[in-house]
């Protein structure tokens, strides 16, 4: 993880995932660049907050804590 991905820019962004699991909308959310926000998202899917991308690039939701 980048040294910016501080744990409060990780609660914002789980604010915005839990809302839309989207990379795109996490980047456009917290103003930083789209790979920066697929650093964020895999270390979501990592923490089973999220799953991994199903074949039409959508992912769900696995747990809100």
């Amino acid at each position: 993880m980048r040294p910016e991905t501080t744990p409060e820019l990780l609660a914002q962004a789980l604010r915005f995932v839990l809302e839309k699991p989207s990379t795109s909308y996490v980047q456009r959310m917290l103003g930083i660049g789209y790979n920066h926000a697929c650093e964020i998202m895999e270390h979501f899917e990592a923490e089973g907050v999220i799953s991994q991308r199903d074949p039409f690039g959508h992912r769900k939701i696995l747990s809100q804590d």
